[in-house]
């Protein structure tokens, strides 16, 4: 990856335990392989930990790591309606 790219992953991972927008980010990264390999273990930290701190975000993109049946899928997809995330509200 390139520096700049690098030097973002870095100031990311630096924040992650006070910067919930941070985690979310991160979690976003991971799960889409944007700035650092594809992780899905490190996604669901990241979005977990995002989500647990109600970034509505981060519990859409959570609920779409499990299958529809699993019932973290229906935990998260819920709690984003809930904070009015428009794409979890067009499922529940």
């Amino acid at each position: 990856y390139e520096p700049a790219e690098a030097e973002i992953v870095d100031l990311m991972r630096s924040e992650e335990d006070t910067c919930r927008f941070c985690q979310y980010t991160l979690g976003l990264m991971y799960l889409l392989g944007n700035c650092v390999d594809q992780d899905r273990e490190n996604a669901i930290k990241y979005l977990t930990m995002a989500a647990e701190s109600s970034v509505a975000g981060a519990q859409y993109w959570l609920s779409l790591c499990y299958p529809s049946e699993h019932p973290a899928h229906a935990q998260w997809i819920r709690a984003a309606a809930d904070l009015h995330h428009a794409g979890a509200m067009a499922k529940v």
